[in-house]
């Protein structure tokens, strides 16, 4: 398909190259200079990182600590609690982002804004979400 990378081209996919195990090893991709001559609009932008340089860590997300439409009544929270209100994600990062002030939130792209987390160890690190940039509401 054809995708607008981020900050950068549009490019077309010419190939899907796969591995013995029949899993996908890498794309043969075009750039296309032209695109707006050839009145192409791709549907989506993509942002990727590196998987050699790419660090692993945890990201935790939130939604509301109430069931939708629910209101709290004396003594009935935990039939209304959102149980699934946090989600705990692993994720990749640019490495900068392991190198960044711990008390500044940074964004993550097309996601929202997050905070590094103080109970990260050395192994493994922890970011926060603090705002959402997908929040309907």
């Amino acid at each position: 398909g054809v995708v607008r990378l981020i900050g950068a081209y549009i490019i077309r996919c010419d190939k899907v190259v796969k591995n013995k195990k029949g899993e996908i090893d890498h794309l043969n991709c075009s750039i296309i200079y032209d695109a707006s001559e050839q009145g192409i609009k791709p549907k989506g932008t993509i942002h990727w990182i590196g998987a050699n340089s790419s660090k692993k860590v945890l990201v935790r997300t939130f939604s509301n600590i109430l069931k939708e439409g629910e209101v709290y009544e004396k003594g009935k929270l935990d039939e209304i609690f959102n149980t699934n209100s946090m989600k705990l994600y692993t994720s990749y990062v640019e490495p900068f982002a392991l190198k960044q002030r711990k008390d500044k939130a940074i964004q993550f792209v097309r996601m929202g804004y997050y905070i590094y987390d103080k109970s990260s160890t050395k192994n493994v690190t922890i970011f926060n979400e603090t705002i959402s940039l997908k929040d309907s509401k």
